[in-house]
C-alpha cells in the first residue's frame, strides 16, 4: 500500500492515498484532531476527501489529482462545508497542467503563499480571465514555483503583483520570449538549482532597487565561461541587498568541479552574510575551501553580522565525532577573514543537520570544544552564538 507521511504540528499525519478503502480514509479523517493549532495541514487527491476533511479548518492545502478536485472547488454550487475549507486556506501547493487551475485561488480570500509545480504557457482563452484572477491574487506574498519555464516568471508576477517573497526552483529554458518583461518590486529572492544561463532573464524581471535579501545555491556548469554569471548577477542587483545568503556544498559540484563564488565587496549595503557550506570539512575537491574562504574575505565593508553553517553528513565523519570534525577546521584563517570587518559585530557559529548525526548536539554542550573555535576568533567577537 502507497504511503507517505506528513509532519504536522509536532506529529506524523499519514497523507491521505488513493489507494486506502473509503472507509479507512473516514476512519482516519475522523481521528484527526480538530484542533487548528495541533493540525493545519492537509492533502488532498480525491474529491471524496472533501466532505470529512470540511470538519477541520485546515490552513495549508495540497493539491495534486486537481482534474478531479478543481471542478468541485469551483463549481457554483459549492457546499457550505467546502466554502468553509476555503475560506481558511492561506498556503497552497498545486501541481497543476495549465494556467487554467489557477481560477481555484480566486475562492480563496485569505491565501498569502502560493507553490505551483509544472505550469504550462497560458492559452490565449486562458488569458481573458486574467483580471479577475490577478485581482483575487492580491493577497498572495510568497510565490514559489518549481519546474517551470523562466519566462512564465514575469506572468506569474504580473498576476500576483503583491508578491514580496519570490522562490525559484529548477526553473528551464523554453517557450516564447517576452518582448519586453516588466521590472517587478520583489523585496526577497531565493533562487535554488537554476542555471547561470538563466539568470540574465531573472535579472530583466525584477527591480533592481527594491531587492533587499538574496538566497542562492548556485550550480556550476560546463561551460567555464559561464561560471562569472552569479558574480554579475550578484553586483546588478545588489545595489541595495541587506541580505545575503550563500549555500556552497558538494552536491553541487562534485560533477562540474567548484563553482565560483561572488564577491560583495561593492554591496554597500549589505549588513547581514549567512554562508552555508561543506567546503571547510569535506575537501572533495582542493580548491574548494580556499574559495569558501575567498568569499569571507570579500564581504561588504559594512557587514555586521555574519552566520556560518557547516554541513555534515554522516557517512564522511568515519567514526570521528562531531567535535573532532569541527575541531578540524582551519578556524584560525576564517577568524583572519573575519577579523578584518570592523563592523561586525555578531557571528553565529554552528552544525546544519542534514541526516542523522550521531553527537551532534555535543558542539553546543561541549564548552572545551567551543573554547577551541572561539580562541581562533577575533577578540572582540566574544559573543558568538553557537547553534545545532
Amino acid at each position: 500500500m502507497a504511503r507517505r507521511d506528513q509532519h504536522v504540528g509536532g506529529t506524523v499525519v499519514p497523507a491521505l492515498v488513493e489507494r486506502l478503502p473509503q472507509e479507512l480514509v473516514d476512519k482516519i479523517i475522523d481521528e484527526l484532531s480538530t484542533d487548528r493549532r495541533a493540525l493545519r495541514s492537509c492533502s488532498l487527491t480525491s474529491r471524496r476527501w472533501l466532505s470529512r476533511s470540511s470538519r477541520h479548518l485546515f490552513a495549508s492545502f495540497t493539491l495534486a489529482g486537481v482534474n478531479d478536485i478543481a471542478p468541485v472547488l469551483q463549481s457554483a454550487q459549492r457546499t457550505q462545508s467546502t466554502q468553509r475549507i476555503l475560506s481558511n486556506i492561506v498556503d497552497l501547493t498545486l501541481f497543476i497542467p495549465s494556467f487554467d487551475y489557477l481560477k481555484l485561488i480566486e475562492n480563496l480570500p485569505l491565501l498569502r503563499e502560493l507553490t505551483i509545480w509544472e505550469i504550462d504557457d497560458p492559452a490565449e482563452e486562458e488569458s481573458l480571465s486574467m483580471p479577475r484572477l490577478k485581482a483575487a491574487g492580491r493577497t498572495i506574498v510568497i510565490l514559489e514555483v518549481h519546474r517551470i519555464s523562466i519566462f512564465l516568471v514575469d506572468s506569474l508576477l504580473w498576476l500576483f503583483e503583491s508578491v514580496g517573497t519570490l522562490r525559484l526552483r529548477d526553473l528551464y529554458h523554453f517557450g516564447a520570449v517576452p518582448p519586453c518583461p516588466a521590472q517587478h518590486v520583489v523585496k526577497n529572492l531565493d533562487m535554488r538549482y537554476i542555471h547561470p544561463r538563466l539568470l540574465r532573464h531573472v535579472s530583466m524581471v525584477l527591480d533592481h532597487s527594491a531587492l533587499e535579501g538574496l538566497t542562492t545555491q548556485p550550480l556550476s556548469p560546463y561551460e567555464d565561461g559561464l561560471q562569472p554569471v552569479l558574480n554579475d548577477f550578484t553586483q546588478a542587483v545588489g545595489r541595495n541587498l541587506r541580505a545575503f545568503h550563500l549555500m556552497y556544498y558538494s552536491a553541487m559540484c562534485a560533477d562540474f568541479g567548484p563553482a565560483r563564488l561572488p564577491i560583495l565587496s561593492s554591496c554597500a549595503h549589505m549588513t547581514s552574510v549567512t554562508l552555508t557550506t561543506d567546503a571547510f570539512t569535506h575537501h572533495s575537491h582542493p580548491i574548494r575551501p580556499s574559495r569558501a574562504l575567498a568569499f569571507l574575505t570579500s564581504l561588504p565593508a559594512a557587514v555586521c553580522h555574519v552566520r556560518l553553517e557547516l554541513k555534515y553528513y554522516e557517512p564522511w565523519i568515519r567514526g570521528a565525532t562531531l567535535v573532532q570534525k569541527i575541531q578540524e577546521v582551519d578556524w584560525a584563517a576564517i577568524g583572519r577573514a573575519l577579523g578584518a570587518y570592523a563592523n561586525l559585530a555578531s557571528l553565529e557559529i554552528g552544525v546544519k543537520r542534514t541526516y542523522h548525526m550521531p553527537n551532534h548536539e555535543s558542539f553546543a554542550d561541549d564548552l572545551s570544544a567551543q573554547a577551541a573555535v572561539l580562541e581562533r576568533l577575533p577578540a572582540r567577537l566574544g559573543a558568538v552564538v553557537v547553534f545545532i
